[in-house]
């Protein structure tokens, strides 16, 4: 399975389409991390995580609902790594399609003090980080879906 991760603005913002598949997310992590590593800008390398328009109503309802699904994704060492890069920011989620991964989004980013939020659409997204880091230009200029 490929996962896309790219940038959304190079060096301060990457940009992937949401999955609710934990092999896939533990690649996104893995590219993330790698990206932040390697390209990533200070003062801090945000995410977004794009589930809109991404399921159909019956993919939705066959989408694992339990929160300890989305607990453990891909390696552990990787996942360590990127909560605890000094430069991840914050990671928003667009669109979270069901309880359970948003339950695990909001615990695991208490668990392990990193950022985390949930918007319903992506001009939210936007709105969000710019509040949070007013460093940002304008993200939607850089959007070209």
């Amino acid at each position: 399975m490929t996962v896309e991760v790219g940038w959304l603005l190079p060096g301060r913002v990457l940009y992937s389409p949401g999955t609710t598949d934990r092999d896939a997310m533990g690649e996104r992590n893995a590219r993330t991390l790698a990206l932040i590593e390697a390209e990533g800008q200070p003062p801090l390398v945000h995410s977004i995580i794009d589930h809109s328009s991404r399921y159909t109503p019956d993919e939705i309802a066959q989408q694992p609902k339990q929160f300890m699904y989305y607990t453990t994704l891909g390696s552990d060492e990787v996942r360590q790594r990127l909560l605890n890069h000094p430069m991840l920011g914050w990671v928003i989620s667009v669109a979270t399609p069901n309880a359970g991964l948003k339950m695990a989004g909001a615990v695991a980013s208490q668990q392990h003090n990193y950022r985390w939020h949930s918007v319903p659409t992506l001009e939210d997204a936007f709105a969000f980080l710019q509040e949070r880091d007013v460093s940002l230009p304008d993200l939607s200029a850089y959007w070209q879906p």
